[in-house]
């Protein structure tokens, strides 16, 4: 991944990642937030049992770091999203 520094007016440079972002195994990086079990289970104020579930049926994917699962913050608003989107589609038929 190349990354590029834009200087600020002060002197502390922030460093992001340029715009021609290589793959890595054919997978866009991430840049949000990675989000624990729990965590994902607080934010859609569900039991850690709804999240296994959703893992389980496709609607929530896992990134695996050796033996530890976390989720991307954008995969768990994406679901959001989803969930909102066919709650409407089922309301105005």
């Amino acid at each position: 991944m190349k990354w590029t520094v834009h200087m600020q007016p002060n002197p502390t440079p922030t460093i992001e990642p340029s715009s021609n972002q290589t793959t890595v195994h054919g997978h866009q990086p991430q840049t949000g937030a990675l989000l624990s079990k729990q965590q994902v289970a607080k934010r859609l104020n569900v039991s850690t049992r709804t999240v296994n579930n959703l893992m389980s049926d496709g609607s929530l994917v896992p990134i695996r770091i050796r033996s530890v699962l976390r989720f991307s913050s954008e995969s768990v608003e994406a679901l959001i999203d989803d969930s909102r989107d066919s709650q409407l589609e089922h309301m105005n038929p």
